[in-house]
């Protein structure tokens, strides 16, 4: 025990009084501006996206189907698969959850997840979030239809859209015009038919 204490005491370097917390405070700064400089520098060099870090992918895939050419599905497999994917989805509303995933709709289809993926990528030549997305529009399309003056936002997030942006990025996508521009031209094929009639 006598030892350890002159050991530890000759360890010891003396420090003016509160020296100590100016060093903690020092390091603290110093790691998070590393961490900083970290995600500036993938932010930077399009590691890290807007949209990786919050809303879905927008990907088409033009060339699926060289991606699964030592595949074991068939064309019939595929078609069979797809078929099966869409009657689900028409049949539920399952992708109005803002947490709905490939793995999800695998086990609720009891299709493997890569079967699905490449179905969808060689038959509709979309990922998974893009078709998701299509419905979710579609379904936005037919609210805004019934509903004429819901909020955007309301709109966004009761078809499943984790943010706003991102629902205006998946409406102009599919349909060439913001949903504010879609609101405008239903109202005006209203006021026309209401002047016809």
């Amino acid at each position: 025990m006598v030892k350890f204490l002159v050991f530890f005491e000759i360890g010891i370097i003396k420090l003016p009084p509160g020296f100590g917390d100016d060093i903690f405070q020092f390091l603290m700064s110093f790691i998070s501006l590393l961490l900083l400089a970290k995600l500036m520098n993938a932010i930077y060099s399009n590691q890290v996206t807007p949209s990786t870090l919050e809303d879905e992918p927008v990907i088409d895939y033009p060339d699926a189907a060289s991606s699964y050419q030592s595949s074991k599905l068939n064309q019939d497999d595929i078609e069979f698969i797809t078929s099966e994917v869409m009657a689900y989805l028409d049949k539920t509303n399952k992708y109005l959850d803002s947490n709905f995933t490939l793995e999800k709709l695998s086990e609720l289809t009891a299709i493997p997840k890569h079967h699905i993926s490449q179905a969808i990528n060689t038959e509709i030549k979309k990922n998974f979030y893009g078709l998701i997305s299509d419905y979710r529009i579609k379904h936005a399309k037919k609210l805004l239809s019934e509903l004429s003056h819901i909020k955007v936002e309301t709109l966004a997030y009761s078809c499943g859209f984790n943010s706003v942006s991102s629902f205006y990025k998946n409406f102009k996508k599919l349909n060439g015009m913001t949903p504010a521009e879609y609101i405008a031209m239903q109202n005006k094929k209203l006021n026309k038919q209401a002047i016809v009639e």
